[in-house]
Parts: C-alpha cells; sequence; structure tokens
C-alpha cells in the first residue's frame, strides 16, 4: 500500500487543477462572448502544464520503482539523466517562456473583462459563463498569491540563514 506524501499530494492537487482547466475551458467554450480567448486560456494553459505534470508523476514513480527494485546494471537513462539532458532542459525552457507569455496574456484577459463581465444576461455581449470566468479570475487570482508567498517565503528564508555560519553580523 502506497502512503500518500505531502509530495504526491501535491502532484496530485496539480494534475487536478490542470485537468479543471482543460474541462472548465472545453466546457464553456462557446459561453464568453465578452471575450472568447478566456475558455482558449484556460485550455492551452492546461495542456501545457499537464504534461510536465504527467511528466512530474511518471518520473515520481520510476524512481519509487527503481528504489525498490534491484540493480539490473540497465544501460537505458535513468529518469534523472533524461531530466538533465541538454535537449530537455532546451525543451522545459522554451515551454516555461510560453507559459509565461501565455499566463500574461491571460491576466489581460481575464482582468480587462473584469469591471463589465456579465454572468446572468447570456445575450448581452459582455456575458461570460459565471462558472468560467469565476474559474479562471480565480485561477489566475491565486496564481499571484502563490508566487507573492513564494517570494515572501524565499525573503525569509534568506534573510534568516544571513549569519548563521557563525559570523558576527555587527
Amino acid at each position: 500500500m502506497e502512503v500518500l506524501t505531502c509530495k504526491n499530494a501535491s502532484r496530485l492537487l496539480s494534475f487536478v487543477i490542470i485537468l479543471c482547466m482543460i474541462i472548465v475551458g472545453g466546457v464553456y467554450r462557446e459561453q464568453c462572448p465578452i471575450n472568447f480567448l478566456i475558455p482558449i486560456y484556460l485550455i492551452v494553459y492546461g495542456v501545457f502544464l499537464l504534461v510536465p505534470t504527467i511528466g512530474s508523476i511518471v518520473h515520481g514513480r520510476q524512481e519509487e520503482d527503481e528504489s525498490n527494485a534491484e540493480d539490473g546494471g540497465a544501460s537505458q537513462l535513468s529518469p534523472d539523466q533524461l531530466m538533465k539532458s541538454p535537449i530537455f532542459s532546451c525543451v522545459q525552457g522554451v515551454v516555461g517562456c510560453f507559459l509565461f507569455g501565455w499566463f500574461i496574456a491571460g491576466n489581460v484577459w481575464v482582468y480587462s473583462a473584469y469591471p463589465v463581465v456579465e454572468r446572468n444576461n447570456s445575450t448581452s455581449p459582455d456575458y461570460c459563463h459565471y462558472v468560467l470566468y469565476d474559474f479562471a479570475f480565480t485561477l489566475t487570482t491565486l496564481v499571484w498569491i502563490t508566487l507573492a508567498l513564494g517570494i515572501c517565503a524565499g525573503v525569509i528564508t534568506v534573510v534568516c540563514s544571513v549569519g548563521k555560519d557563525g559570523e558576527d553580523m555587527s
């Protein structure tokens, strides 16, 4: 029986959120005349996040299998070697740059609609289905909150680690 570790739980949560992005974007694809790109933003962002997330899950699973298996002296590339290869790093960098740009574009599409979006009147040109818009808005905002918390945690870590090497800070 496999134990659900924090790392596995975060991978699973990421996978579920990404699937929700693709599903919500796909289901409500035609229901956002205020900006038809909002559902496309969710779908494309979800698909491009899905690939590395599945890779991470598979990689983690292979690490567990390898640690439980006997050393067989196989000549194939290990998952670690593959993940550290220059080609993989290059592809990962390109995908990362695309995702950053796509996220910024999604911010423009989602937040620019906020003041005028109509969630109830489906005949309005400013209409966007409430599930679609609220999901995109909440998800985009949560990414910014997570980023801010990560930066704060990093700064706190750096500040707290300064001077721990026995040096006098005065």
